[in-house]
């Protein structure tokens, strides 16, 4: 009894191999066309973020409504503290960010 429940799940954990397989290709090519749809707003973004260009006019009248956009523009070019703030954020990283690493970047 005990060699047929085996060979009955072993059964199951093959379809579902099978079955695995089949979408893994689906999968492959779901992500391509994510990337190739994203890649321009990954561009923007860090143009932004490195300060190598302001939001346009439009960018910022489309930006959320809870959001004050007069925060958004800045004297400085980029997002100010940006990877003080990612590092801050990181549960790892978090723990490596010094008193003297804000001070530095404040």
């Amino acid at each position: 009894m005990d060699s047929e429940k085996l060979k009955k799940l072993q059964d199951i954990e093959a379809r579902v191999a099978d079955v695995e397989a089949t979408y893994a290709g689906v999968k492959v090519e779901v992500e391509k066309a994510k990337l190739v749809a994203t890649e321009p707003f990954y561009k923007r973004r860090y143009e932004i973020i490195a300060g190598k260009s302001d939001p346009t006019k439009e960018e910022l009248e489309s930006f959320s409504a809870s959001q004050n956009a007069s925060e958004v523009q800045s004297e400085n070019r980029g997002v100010p503290y940006f990877w003080l703030s990612v590092f801050r954020g990181h549960s790892v990283i978090a723990e490596y960010v010094t008193k003297v690493c804000s001070v530095h970047n404040s």
